[in-house]
């Protein structure tokens, strides 16, 4: 009887150690993602043009015309997050349009993207987006 018991509760501790171990990485990221909201858009833009440039292999050229872009990309979305009112508060007409307004900078912003880059790199930009939307997809079927 003593052998079960013991055995139960090695086991149970192991489980917990487990969970708190699981659970740590997620609260680490939120936490580096809090950090990273008061970063200036130039610096948004500098990370994610060299993310950009070190995955597509750019040219000096192309890293430039990349951080323009994503520099116009940082600016507005730190204007539009300054402004912005929760999606609860908004009327089905004020939803439509932010909507539209979303999907018509997506739209400019590939553009941007196709006018720099050749279209090898263009190809596998759009697989690597393609990669991360169906991962996210994923994890939120996951969780419900």
């Amino acid at each position: 009887m003593k052998k079960i018991l013991c055995i139960a509760f090695l086991f149970s501790g192991l489980v917990l150690s487990a969970q708190t171990v699981k659970e740590a990485p997620h609260s680490q990221k939120k936490e580096l993602r809090e950090k990273m909201k008061d970063w200036s858009p130039e610096q948004h833009a500098e990370l994610r043009s060299k993310k950009i440039a070190l995955h597509l292999d750019l040219t000096a050229e192309q890293q430039a015309q990349a951080y323009e872009i994503e520099l116009a990309q940082a600016t507005k979305r730190a204007n539009q997050k300054d402004k912005s009112k929760s999606h609860a508060d908004m009327t089905p007409d004020e939803l439509f349009e932010l909507k539209q307004r979303r999907l018509d900078a997506k739209i400019q912003l590939k553009e941007a993207y196709k006018r720099i880059l050749t279209p090898e790199q263009f190809e596998k930009l759009e697989r690597s987006h393609g990669r991360r939307r169906g991962a996210k997809q994923h994890k939120s079927r996951k969780n419900h």
